[in-house]
């Protein structure tokens, strides 16, 4: 009987029912004692089976048939001294050997260093600082070769570089080697420039500025800076001493002149003439002792030693004196510059060309009776002259016209201030 497998709602399960389970279950498959027989499973898994059956378990090294005689070696290797071996690397200290960790070429002893010194072998073995400091020559103390332990009393409470500039520590100095103004005692004066105590400026005030700033005073004027009225003189300088600013005389006026005070015009009358040195005596000694005496000699004449002083409006007599005239050149010219204000002779050395006014180049304010002496040369071809409006000859002197080749001519004229002429009163036509 089938076991039923759809019920009716309501429908009773019946011991018939119960029967054909039980049926269904002891049908069910019992595994064998021995195993799954193949025959059991399925015919798929039956042929997978198959194979897995003629599979390779295991295999030779000398069945491998792309390994080498030297990889067959180590695969059959019984130990790692053969295995070595094999590979050519056996423990050693020859060429072909290698060397093994703990090997005491590693560590070897100091003199084993082929390039190391005696002294830096020394440092490697030393047993102490001690030692080492006096095997480098640094070993403590106070005397030349060694040196000074940190705390040497020597250099305890040195100052350090971050102490510079610092309160309580040294001064720095600027760009210039000098100390700043701003680490220098407030004591110490600081020029600021001029001050104009007439118009205040620039404006000071007391209880204003810094201590020690100092201005010098380049226009005077009585001044109020809060502590009274104060004159400045031009020179003076002003000062702020902290709270104040303060005056520093440097113009006193002197006291008296000759009882005289302020600005002082002396007078000869206020000259007492007590000894021959004194202004208002008759003589003034000039150099040592009385070797130059200066006196009077008349009304606006002075005398040294007795002889007149030679003025320019005086009338005097000159008596063994020579007057060297005033003398102008020039080589060539058709209008020489004359002036005969700056010369009493005029030369022309080596005229080149005529002469075509001696009047256009004469300047300067001649008077009468000026005496003009005038030298010609040609430079060895004659050369006319033409003097113009300003030059005459005279009944015993005619003006040269012409120079004769390479001679000199001289021309002596004298000026008459009626005629407003420079008139010709010698002439050496011929020439020298």
């Amino acid at each position: 009987m089938a076991v039923k497998s759809t019920w009716a709602n309501g429908e009773q399960f019946t011991a018939t029912d119960a029967n054909a389970v039980a049926t269904a279950v002891n049908a069910a498959y019992v595994k064998p004692g021995t195993g799954i027989p193949s025959t059991d499973l399925a015919s798929a898994v039956q042929t997978s089976l198959g194979k897995a059956d003629s599979a390779v378990q295991s295999v030779a090294s000398t069945n491998i048939t792309d390994a080498t005689t030297t990889g067959k070696a180590i695969l059959t290797t019984t130990d790692a001294s053969t295995a070595r071996t094999t590979l050519g690397v056996s423990y050693g200290s020859t060429s072909g050997t290698v060397a093994q960790g703990n090997d005491a070429r590693f560590t070897p002893a100091s003199t084993a260093i082929s390039d190391s010194t005696a002294t830096g072998r020394a440092l490697l073995t030393t047993t102490d600082a001690s030692t080492a400091r006096t095997t480098l020559g640094t070993a403590y103390g106070t005397t030349s070769g060694t040196v000074a332990q940190g705390n040497d009393s020597r250099i305890t409470g040195a100052q350090q570089t971050s102490e510079k500039g610092s309160a309580n520590g040294y001064a720095s100095l600027d760009s210039g080697g000098k100390v700043p103004i701003t680490q220098l005692p407030s004591s110490i004066m600081e020029y600021q420039g001029t001050w104009n105590a007439s118009t205040n400026s620039p404006t000071l005030a007391d209880g204003t500025g810094s201590t020690g700033d100092v201005y010098r005073v380049s226009v005077g004027a009585a001044r109020n800076l809060g502590s009274g009225s104060i004159t400045f003189d031009v020179g003076d300088y002003c000062i702020y001493n902290g709270t104040i600013w303060q005056k520093s005389d440097t113009t006193d006026a002197v006291s008296s002149v000759a009882g005289k005070t302020g600005d002082v015009t002396l007078l000869v009358s206020d000259i007492t003439a007590s000894t021959s040195l004194a202004l208002g005596v008759g003589t003034v000694e000039l150099g040592h002792a009385t070797d130059t005496t200066l006196s009077r000699s008349a009304a606006g004449v002075l005398a040294v030693e007795g002889v007149d002083v030679v003025t320019t409006s005086a009338t005097q007599t000159l008596t063994g004196k020579r007057i060297t005239p005033r003398i102008g050149t020039t080589a060539s010219s058709a209008t020489p510059a004359i002036d005969v204000g700056l010369y009493d002779q005029f030369n022309i050395t080596a005229l080149a060309a005529a002469i075509t006014s001696m009047t256009s180049g004469l300047s300067g304010t001649p008077t009468d009776g000026q005496k003009l002496l005038i030298r010609i040369k040609d430079n060895a071809t004659a050369r006319a002259i033409t003097w113009g409006a300003s030059f005459v000859s005279s009944g015993v002197a005619t003006l040269p016209t012409t120079t004769v080749i390479s001679k000199t001519h001289l021309v002596g004229l004298i000026y008459d201030s009626t005629a407003a002429k420079w008139v010709c009163v010698a002439a050496d036509a011929t020439g020298y």
